[in-house]
């Protein structure tokens, strides 16, 4: 956990206001395909900051695209911004980082028809 934006990101969200006034920085993942973390606002609010790369740069596109028309829950992407070979992907934190609710059948259905739409653009 951090009490300052980290170094790095200093420079890939300066020009989002949303990010003026952060409070805490906690890494959620930090892989070699995405790095995650939940970010607390003065106000108590909180961000989702991604920087991912390879098949990870399409996840707002597969938000915009496949959970969008199904009316299923997913981040309220805010910005999504090129990094060098990367994508910066900003979204609203769903709610408390504790927090898990439960799926349904149909978001776990329509989860395993996107997982398999992913393993087939990679065979392409």
């Amino acid at each position: 956990m951090l009490n300052s934006m980290p170094p790095e990101w200093s420079r890939r969200v300066r020009a989002l206001p949303e990010f003026a006034d952060t409070r805490q920085w906690n890494c959620l993942r930090h892989g070699r395909h995405s790095e995650v973390w939940r970010v607390t606002l003065a106000s108590g609010a909180t961000l989702i900051a991604k920087r991912g790369v390879g098949t990870e740069v399409r996840e707002p596109q597969v938000y915009h695209d496949l959970l969008d028309p199904l009316a299923l829950p997913h981040p309220t992407v805010f910005a999504a911004l090129p990094d060098a070979d990367a994508q910066i992907l900003c979204a609203h934190a769903g709610g408390p980082a504790t927090s898990r609710r439960r799926t349904s059948a149909q978001e776990r259905m329509a989860r395993r028809g996107t997982h398999d739409l992913r393993s087939a653009c990679r065979r392409l």
